[in-house]
């Protein structure tokens, strides 16, 4: 058996928002740098990003997040890029 770990969060960009609201989101989901990058942790983020726009109102919110960059910087760690739709009110 080969073992390996798996990628570190080194940073995140939403596309999309506002300053205000990215700083909201990033409160909301609870994402901080070294955190261990798995599907779970990729899927929660969307959920709780759409639960965030619906409380404001926007019902046909579009939330893709892209498949994990690696960080040329740091080794074993990614960058995640959420691209937000917000749609209509």
């Amino acid at each position: 058996f080969e073992l390996k770990e798996r990628p570190r969060l080194s940073r995140f960009i939403f596309n999309g928002v506002t300053k205000s609201e990215r700083e909201d989101l990033e409160e909301k989901i609870d994402l901080a740098r070294g955190n261990v990058v798995t599907d779970a942790l990729i899927k929660n983020a969307a959920y709780r990003i759409k639960e965030y726009y619906l409380e404001k109102g926007y019902l046909n919110v579009k939330v893709d997040i892209a498949p994990p960059i690696k960080d040329t910087i740091l080794d074993n760690n990614v960058i995640l890029k959420v691209n937000v739709d917000k749609g209509n009110k």
